[in-house]
């Protein structure tokens, strides 16, 4: 625990934000799988699976919406609110793991399901703000992966007493996560904008997002309902979940470095569950698709939240970063639905799935257009806009990269240290920069140059 502690002081903002996840993420998944052991042992497997995964799921989504909507609305603090949910989900974990009353269980479980919600909705909020872009996929990875790992293990060595020790050992997590939260915030984002002022174009990408994400987590979801009927305790729980780390963590990296090859990588992911159907009876085959599946469910998991991550990043609305797991929760919910409600009806499992797929691919053919190719295209008419500005007013070498500093928002002091020269030089040259341009401060420069690209 000390070492956690020493790690999350570090002057860095990744190590603290894949802590934060990892230890919120252990917290709420041990709770899961407490409240769904104890409703199997009051109930039916089927209904307990109703329970968790289609209704949990939803109310998971619902909390993260409240916290976005929070976040955005900016009237009650979103660190004061996720401090709040840490606490009040212990307190609810404990009738939702021990209580001898179904009803007692769905309702402190439900409730918590909700309190789920919120506390994602802060992290990963707080992820997408505080931690640079190029940084951002491993960190979420690698947060998830070590809760992945940390919570197997705990199955082995509390298996004895594994509801009493799982609660002390959540009551530890939940005292941490306040302890190490409470004088941390989301400082970054001090602009709040209001929901409901979100440009037109910006809920269109939204629209996009929501139809891309729910079509790829219902194929997944389905997918993976095929192979638990193929393939049948061909890789036991922990081999899965030590893939699906591996995936977390390969995916965070790939991601990483190039945002298009773990989109692409995400996509094809998506064909593996075909390959395995195709594949029944085939023992060898089918256990390393398997075994495959596991891998790439990571690709999915860290690309639904890098895509709209990235796009509430460059849009400065941090309070959108956590909507790609909301999105995934729904599809999530939804497909474990269809699974239960039509487990009997393979080949319309097969149509749905294939449709999915189509579906998937198209959007997805959208949104990689939307979202890389412009990109090339966009930096190219900057720098095409910033030449004729600087041709037109006849700017020197030296006042073009002093103005191309400036328009970076940087500081005099961070313009002279970058160019190695003094600050009374860098003033020299913006008096100048005024001049040329006939602008009167470093605003109207600004807003004259931003009026040449329309």
């Amino acid at each position: 625990m000390k070492k956690i502690i020493l790690l999350y002081k570090a002057n860095n903002a990744a190590v603290k934000n894949a802590v934060n996840i990892f230890l919120c993420f252990l917290l709420s998944s041990t709770g899961f799988f407490l409240w769904l052991y104890n409703l199997r042992s009051l109930s039916n497997n089927e209904m307990s699976d109703i329970m968790t995964t289609v209704i949990g799921y939803l109310l998971q989504a619902a909390g993260i919406l409240i916290f976005s909507f929070v976040k955005g609305n900016g009237n009650i603090s979103s660190k004061g609110l996720f401090i709040t949910s840490v606490g009040i989900y212990f307190l609810f974990l404990v009738p939702s793991a021990i209580s001898h009353s179904l009803s007692g269980a769905l309702v402190f479980g439900f409730l918590n399901s909700l309190l789920c919600g919120i506390m994602a909705g802060y992290y990963l909020c707080r992820l997408a703000d505080e931690v640079e872009k190029n940084k951002t996929a491993l960190t979420f990875g690698i947060g998830y992966a070590l809760s992945t790992i940390i919570s197997w293990l705990m199955s082995y060595i509390v298996s004895a007493y594994f509801v009493n020790i799982s609660l002390i050992i959540c009551l530890i997590l939940s005292a941490l996560i306040i302890s190490l939260n409470i004088k941390n915030d989301i400082s970054k984002s001090a602009q709040r904008i209001q929901p409901l002022t979100v440009r037109p174009e910006i809920r269109k990408t939204l629209i996009l997002f929501v139809l891309l994400i729910i079509s790829f987590s219902l194929l997944n979801n389905i997918g993976f309902y095929f192979q638990s009927l193929n393939a049948k305790a061909i890789l036991g729980i922990e081999s899965s979940r030590m893939l699906y780390a591996a995936g977390l963590i390969f995916a965070g990296i790939i991601s990483d470095k190039s945002r298009k090859n773990g989109a692409i990588c995400a996509l094809a992911s998506l064909a593996v569950p075909f390959i395995t159907l195709a594949l029944r009876g085939e023992t060898l085959p089918l256990t390393i698709f398997w075994a495959l599946s596991y891998f790439a469910f990571g690709f999915y998991s860290v690309f639904r939240f890098i895509a709209v991550s990235d796009f509430a990043k460059n849009n400065k609305l941090f309070f959108l970063a956590a909507l790609g797991l909301f999105f995934g929760r729904v599809g999530d919910s939804l497909g474990a639905g269809l699974n239960i409600a039509l487990r009997n009806e393979r080949v319309i499992l097969v149509i749905i799935a294939a449709l999915c797929f189509a579906l998937s691919v198209f959007l997805f053919f959208i949104f990689y257009q939307k979202m890389y190719v412009p990109e090339s295209v966009k930096q190219k008419s900057e720098k095409e806009i910033f030449n004729a500005f600087a041709s037109k007013h006849d700017l020197s070498q030296r006042e073009r990269e002093v103005f191309r500093l400036l328009i970076s928002e940087k500081t005099n002091k961070e313009i002279a240290e970058e160019l190695f020269v003094s600050e009374s030089t860098v003033k020299f040259h913006i008096h100048n920069l005024l001049k040329k341009t006939g602008a009167k401060n470093r605003l109207e420069l600004l807003s004259l140059y931003n009026e040449s690209a329309h």
